[in-house]
């Protein structure tokens, strides 16, 4: 890890409806930057904003506004002063909030059929909507009628788990990219077709949601170059099909 260490990380809360409609989505982000020796803390960080998403934009109160506006870029408003050092400083919030089906990342369709047996046969089946976007260790969770029996499965691409003790079928991928962008598990299991929902997914990333990139960190006195380390994250916080 460099002096200048810089962390980009979001959280996405999304609710679905099992029609397949979006009920609400939030990305919500955050740029800290963490200086680990004293002399590092004079610099200004270089972002680039791509995106043409509404996506509301906030720097810090110490940080320079109208540098920011002008050129994209961060810095301490007194000019002479630095960053903070040996910890994590929030430099740059950001937060896109939709009701639009386009923006869904990763859309999921579960589809329960009574069969006149006390039971469903299941089909649910995900799609990877945003091809630029690279889910992993993704985990898609099916509620189970409360002390059913094992479920029977038809049809699984990829690993799954049933857990007792929580009446679920836990779906694992390993990853969702433009090369495995669908899949399909078919199951039968007890219960009807309420008791399987609400779906739940998690997964994590490498690539951000939202089109904000650091290009680069220069020095406050002589805009030279400086180096930096930087680690970009996306999480789910709560991804629901209701």
């Amino acid at each position: 890890m460099e002096p200048v260490h810089i962390v980009m990380s979001e959280e996405i809360v999304l609710h679905a409806g099992r029609d397949g409609g979006l009920q609400n989505m939030e990305i919500q982000g955050i740029l800290k930057l963490r200086i680990t020796e004293p002399d590092s803390g004079f610099i200004k960080i270089q972002v680039e904003n791509t995106d043409t998403r509404p996506i509301q934009i906030q720097t810090h109160p110490n940080v320079d506004r109208e540098l920011w506006k002008t050129k994209g870029q961060i810095g301490m408003k007194m000019n002479n002063k630095p960053f903070p050092n040996n910890t994590d400083v929030g430099v740059l919030k950001w937060r896109f909030h939709t009701v639009e089906d386009s923006y869904v990342p990763l859309s999921i369709n579960c589809w329960p059929q009574d069969n006149g047996s006390g039971g469903c046969d299941v089909n649910i089946e995900y799609n990877l909507e945003n091809i630029t976007m690279e889910l992993n260790e993704v985990i898609i969770t099916i509620p189970l009628a409360l002390g059913s029996p094992s479920p029977l499965i038809n049809e699984c691409e990829g690993e799954h788990e049933y857990d007792r003790s929580r009446s679920c079928l836990i779906w694992k991928i390993p990853i969702i990219d433009k090369n495995s962008p669908t899949a399909a598990l078919d199951f039968t299991a007890r219960g009807n077709p309420d008791n399987f929902f609400p779906v739940c997914v998690s997964f994590t990333s490498s690539l951000p949601y939202c089109g904000l990139k650091v290009l680069g960190v220069v020095g406050n006195s002589d805009g030279a170059a400086v180096n930096f380390s930087q680690e970009t994250q996306l999480k789910t916080n709560t991804y629901e099909i209701n």
